[in-house]
């Protein structure tokens, strides 16, 4: 990879994404959060209230029943356990 393209796009998650959106005139930043045992839709809740946002940003996707039941699923959590805004974009 040249030094052209790891400007354009990045090595670690969110890189391509954060990119993408900087191109567009949107500040964004990627930040990196430890569960320490706590669900994603929790993690993400607790991060959006602390930074007072006013809207939730996610790719929502579906999966099996079984699959969901078992491993449970953060959007299903996201759209029954807040009243914060959020544009689900798959």
């Amino acid at each position: 990879m040249d030094a052209r393209e790891r400007d354009e796009h990045g090595v670690g998650p969110g890189d391509d994404l954060l990119a993408h959106l900087k191109r567009h005139g949107v500040k964004a930043k990627i930040v990196t959060k430890k569960s320490r045992g706590r669900s994603v839709s929790q993690v993400l809740l607790e991060h959006a209230t602390k930074h007072e946002a006013q809207l939730l940003v996610m790719g929502g996707y579906g999966h099996s029943r079984l699959r969901a039941w078992i491993l449970g699923g953060v959007t299903r959590d996201l759209m029954t356990a807040t009243s914060l805004p959020i544009f689900f974009s798959h």
